[in-house]
């Protein structure tokens, strides 16, 4: 029985010892968010000369930035080390960026794949970017860009904005065994937000795409970001259906002599309607109907000249009278996108 007691009292020292060591470690975390370095020093270095890895890493930072003691680049790879050798994924994290900046190391991109790898695995999130960036580039690895894939989309479910932009870059041109989709990619663009305007490469990527989408792909795009964000726990909207051929408003079918009413209308809300009638089959190009060799055209068309409101209404109107000369010919009584385009690519792409 005494020994039963004995092996219990030793289990509760060793216990109180690690709820004492957790408090001394919390404590140091307050005290540096209290910009009080000189306690958080007399609480987390003893912790990370007797071997706790967070400590250690703790230790690392404050050389780092030189909170509480000189800063010293070189001191902070050394306790980084002690607490990534132990798994510690912050401290990985931490050696991956300095060998990769070659901050305190020479440079060293094989030594700063290996810890982000090690801190990937840990699920940290902007290792998983370092490590897609590398595997993209083929910096300190064999280029593998359907690997890099892989990384970009854990980390950007996780929040990541660079691997967010890399994955909609990779969309758009469907790199890395990924299937092209504008969809996709504008989709990544809108959940990367303005926080995404600040990276050059993804600002380009947002521009070709919003070139190149159709009205419905538009919509299509906003519908999937907003259902990554309910799914998130960004938004308590859930999304809307998906979009299909038959949600197009039906007013987009309306026939000749129709359009042309509106679009010779004085009335200015009639006006506005045709204009946005006519950039919205412009816009759409064609895609849903039996024009896309005319859509084609016009879009060659479109690469070198612009077209305002007033102009394009005036070619459509033109377009419009000479389809319905013949009052009884069949295309007067049929949905007037035709006649869009063939105002367009009559009066402006010869």
């Amino acid at each position: 029985m005494r020994s039963l007691v004995m092996i219990f009292l030793i289990i509760l020292t060793q216990l109180l010892g690690l709820a004492a060591l957790a408090d001394d470690i919390r404590d140091g975390i307050e005290a540096l968010g209290r910009k009080d370095f000189k306690r958080a020093l007399q609480l987390i270095r003893p912790r990370a000369e007797s071997g706790d890895a967070f400590a250690q890493w703790l230790l690392g930072d404050m050389y780092k930035n030189g909170e509480g003691l000189p800063q010293d680049m070189k001191m902070a790879i050394k306790w980084w080390t002690q607490a990534a050798a132990k798994g510690l994924p912050d401290a990985q994290l931490s050696l991956g960026d300095c060998y990769a900046a070659g901050q305190g190391v020479p440079e060293n991109w094989s030594e700063a794949v290996k810890w982000w790898r090690k801190a990937a695995d840990q699920n940290i999130a902007r290792a998983q970017t370092g490590l897609g960036l590398a595997l993209y580039s083929g910096h300190g690895v064999q280029e593998d860009k359907a690997e890099a894939a892989k990384w970009f989309q854990k980390a950007a479910d996780a929040g990541q904005i660079q691997s967010q932009a890399m994955l909609s870059r990779m969309y758009s041109f469907g790199e890395g065994g990924l299937k092209q989709s504008f969809v996709e990619g504008y989709k990544w663009v809108l959940i990367a937000g303005d926080e995404g305007n600040q990276l050059t490469a993804l600002v380009m990527t947002k521009s070709m795409l919003e070139a190149a989408l159709r009205t419905t792909e538009r919509r299509e795009a906003v519908r999937l970001a907003e259902q990554w964000k309910f799914e998130k726990g960004k938004t308590k909207n859930p999304p809307p259906p998906p979009v299909r051929d038959e949600d197009v408003p039906t007013t987009y079918f309306i026939n000749a002599p129709q359009l042309s009413a509106k679009c010779s209308s004085t009335i200015a809300a009639d006006l506005a309607w045709c204009d946005a009638y006519i950039a919205g089959v412009v816009d759409t190009l064609g895609g849903r109907r039996t024009l896309d060799d005319d859509a084609k055209d016009l879009r060659l068309c479109f690469q070198e000249k612009q077209l305002s409101n007033r102009s394009a209404r005036e070619v459509v109107n033109k377009a419009l009278d000479l389809t319905l000369e013949d009052k009884n010919s069949p295309i007067a009584k049929t949905p007037a996108v035709g006649s869009v385009i063939a105002g367009v690519l009559v009066y402006f792409c010869k």
